[in-house]
Order: structure tokens, then sequence, then C-alpha cells
């Protein structure tokens, strides 16, 4: 039948889409006519002293604007139109600075306790790829995945750099590539 034919994922959601474009076209419609008619009513009961003697221009101006910002949709409108995507994650951004602090301090807390000794290469197979892992007693600078580590002529991608324990807690895993691109970006290291 033709319904079997029908992508209802993709139709869901471009019916989706344009339902939300025509509530807040609605919305705005409906909020500019409500908003006018009411200011509307304010300038002829003024007009026809309604509110009192004496009244002047300023003042119903005043009261409109009271009005208009006491709507709750205004809010709503402000609050949407103020809002910046950065500002909703800073609880996030500052636990995240935190944590860094935190790690940084306790890393250097960690080296000064720690003796400078060299570092233990380990070679190991992962099904058909050689893979070398660099135990160190010091962080390397700049040794941050996916960059390329030449060892001694072999070229090396790096794939994790982990914090562990021990006399070495710097531990870096590679695994050999077919070829490097000796450039700025390739970090030299060498074992002998």
């Amino acid at each position: 039948m033709w319904y079997e034919r029908v992508h209802w994922e993709a139709a869901g959601t471009v019916s989706g889409i344009l339902e939300i474009f025509a509530a807040i076209a609605g919305l705005g419609y409906w909020y500019t006519y409500e908003m006018m008619r009411r200011i509307g009513q304010i300038s002829e009961m003024a007009g026809n002293g309604k509110l009192g003697p004496g009244l002047e221009e300023h003042q119903i101006r005043v009261a409109a604007l009271t009005l208009f910002y006491m709507a709750p949709v205004t809010w709503m409108v402000v609050s949407f139109a103020m809002r910046k995507p950065r500002e909703a994650r800073v609880a996030e951004t500052v636990k995240e600075n935190a944590r860094s602090i935190a790690e940084s301090v306790r890393e250097r807390v960690m080296m000064a306790r720690l003796k400078d000794v060299e570092d233990e290469l380990r070679f190991e197979k992962d099904g058909e790829d050689d893979v070398l892992e660099i135990w160190a007693s010091r962080r390397r600078v700049d040794w941050d995945p996916p960059k390329t580590v030449r060892v001694d002529g072999t070229f090396y991608r790096l794939e994790e750099g982990r914090v562990g324990t021990g006399p070495r807690p710097f531990q870096y895993r590679l695994r050999r590539v077919g070829a490097g691109v000796i450039g700025r970006t390739v970090i030299q290291y060498r074992t002998k």
C-alpha cells in the first residue's frame, strides 16, 4: 500500500518543524494584536476621561508600557532573545576548570615526590598492529592524541595518554603506522 512507501520519520520531523514555526508565528501575531488592542483601549479610556481628569499623554504611555512589561509573554520573548548558549553552560565550565586545576595541583605534588627515572618502553601486539607503551616519570609536553611520534625512525600514532601510579605514572599508548610525514607536528623521541 501507499502508506508503506512513506518515510514516516522524515515526514514527522518536517511536520514538527513546520508546526513549531507556525506556532511561533501565530503567537507573535496574537501577541502583537492583543497588545495593540489593549493599548488602544487604554488610549480610548483616557480620551473619554474614564481614567480620571487631567491625564497627560506621557502618563498614558507609562500605563501602556507597564501593561507591555507585565505581560508574561513579554518576559518569555525577552528571556529567549537574551539567552546565550554559552551562559547556560557556566556551571559546567566552572566545574571543569576546578577539576582541571585540582588535577594539575595533584600532578605537581605527585611529581615532586617522584624520582626522575628513565622511561620504560613496552612493546606488544594488538592483532596485526605493533603497539608501544611509554611509561614515564615526567609528563611529555604536547603529547596529545592523535599526534604522530617518531621513535628512533619508526612512526607511531599517539592513541592515548593517561596518568597512573608508581614510579612512571605518565603512560602513553602509541600504535605503529606504515609511513609518517616529517613536519612540525611530528614529535621526535629517541631511546638512545
